[in-house]
């Protein structure tokens, strides 16, 4: 069987203590809400609970709704299945439901049903974890999704981490600690006296040269492929970035990073803010184009001065022995530095290393 059905299964959460205990009530809302979907009521019937709590059940031309309510946990569930291979109906219903019973906390799913069962998660964001593991965000609201000549972007909200940035799925920063990341990457080069020159590798989020306008006086850099990526954290993550795409000390460069270190620019200090997995974008395989990164850097990074990388989860065993073998032959005085980073839900390891 072909997928014909829609299905919607969804948890609310509503003040509405005598609504969802009135029977009558939410039969009348249940059918409004069903008419104005464009759907048709064949019949509905209800049940009390003792000694809390109602069931109500409408049996549709194209299927059935039903509710069941939790009023003193102010909860309500909903069950939404439509037989014709049409979303709009279902989630009219859904969202009429949502205004009438004041729902200020919504989860749901989506299924297709028929021969596949396949679910769409609308309000659940979920990404890969260091490594046997995968890590799923709430969003409260997309803020926004576009894709990119590059990637795929996405910014939404979530309830405890604010406002976070997503690449192709990837979590690169959140508001409510960018401050920790941008401090384990920032602070290797406190070591250096003065610096004149600083060049940011990615961070197209403006982050990390935003604190650099905070402590220094020095010209920044910032090389990022991706305009709609500045764009959209300019417009939508200023916790994060602040004034730093106005500011006259940051010049942003859109260029693919390994091109622009053909430059003759040389810097005081440099920060890696690149993935460490660049098998998703170039055609080298990750030890080559690695080994190629850090030959390019050695030779535009002044004698003395600091490189510092965000690298990768603690449990990357694989990058973190690659980086390892790797740095020793290009950089000294090495050194790592473990940092739990709250939104990513592990442990994130940075390196620093002098020319």
């Amino acid at each position: 069987m072909k997928p014909t059905g829609i299905h919607i299964a969804g948890e609310l959460k509503s003040g509405l203590f005598e609504v969802l205990n009135n029977c009558n009530k939410l039969e009348e809302i249940i059918h409004n809400a069903i008419t104005d979907s464009g759907m048709s009521v064949v019949s509905i019937a209800s049940h009390n609970f003792d000694p809390i709590g109602t069931t109500v059940a409408a049996i549709l031309s194209e299927s059935h709704v039903v509710i069941h309510t939790y009023p003193e946990s102010k909860h309500v569930s909903v069950d939404i299945f439509t037989c014709n291979y049409n979303p709009d109906s279902p989630r009219r219903l859904f969202d009429f439901l949502k205004k009438e019973l004041n729902a200020v906390k919504i989860k749901y799913k989506e299924l297709l049903r028929g021969d596949i069962l396949d679910i769409k998660e609308t309000n659940m964001f979920t990404t890969s974890g260091g490594s046997g593991f995968e890590i799923r965000y709430e969003v409260a609201r997309v803020i926004f999704s576009t894709k990119s000549d590059y990637q795929q972007l996405d910014i939404i909200e979530n309830p405890v981490f604010g406002r976070m940035l997503f690449l192709d799925n990837d979590l690169q920063i959140a508001d409510s600690d960018a401050h920790i990341y941008n401090e384990a990457m920032i602070a290797p080069s406190r070591d250096l006296k003065t610096i004149n020159n600083s060049l940011i590798l990615g961070g197209g989020d403006g982050g990390i040269a935003n604190q650099l306008l905070k402590e220094t006086n020095c010209q920044i850099t910032l090389v990022d492929i991706d305009p709609i990526v500045i764009e959209a954290c300019k417009n939508h993550l200023t916790k994060v970035c602040g004034n730093a795409f106005d500011n006259e000390r940051v010049k942003v460069v859109n260029e693919d990073a390994e091109k622009f270190m053909y430059s003759k620019n040389s810097f005081d200090a440099i920060f890696y803010d690149l993935s460490m997995h660049p098998e998703a974008f170039s055609i080298k395989d990750k030890k080559t184009y690695m080994l190629d990164l850090f030959n390019s850097i050695k030779k535009i990074l002044k004698k003395g001065g600091v490189l510092t990388m965000q690298c990768c989860s603690a449990f990357d065993h694989e990058t973190i022995n690659m980086l390892n073998d790797m740095l020793p032959g290009f950089f000294n005085n090495i050194n790592y530095n473990e940092v739990f980073i709250p939104s990513f839900c592990e442990p994130w390891i940075f390196a620093s290393a002098k020319n």
